[in-house]
């Protein structure tokens, strides 16, 4: 008998609670990005809004010279100030 999980043998596995714990963070988080935070009425990408992965694949990934600006950037001639909220 485990003492974390008293019911018997096979229930779930630590790394199951904490995947899970982990899961429910993140989804917590990016549901507070787009509904809570301050700049959430600003318009723009999904992935920029809600994660780091967005930054991360200008910086890494495309064509891996650390060039975020560029993204953000075009983002900008994208959207524009006129899209702002006032």
């Amino acid at each position: 008998m485990n003492v974390l999980w008293p019911f018997g043998v096979g229930g779930p596995s630590i790394s199951a609670h904490v995947l899970r714990i982990v899961l429910l963070g993140c989804l917590t988080v990016v549901l507070y990005r787009f509904a809570l935070h301050p700049l959430a009425r600003f318009p723009g990408p999904v992935a920029a809004a809600s994660t780091g992965l967005y930054e991360a694949y200008y910086d890494c990934i495309k064509d891996s010279s650390g060039r975020y600006w560029v993204g953000t950037e075009t983002t900008h001639r994208r959207y524009g100030m006129h899209s702002l909220p006032r």
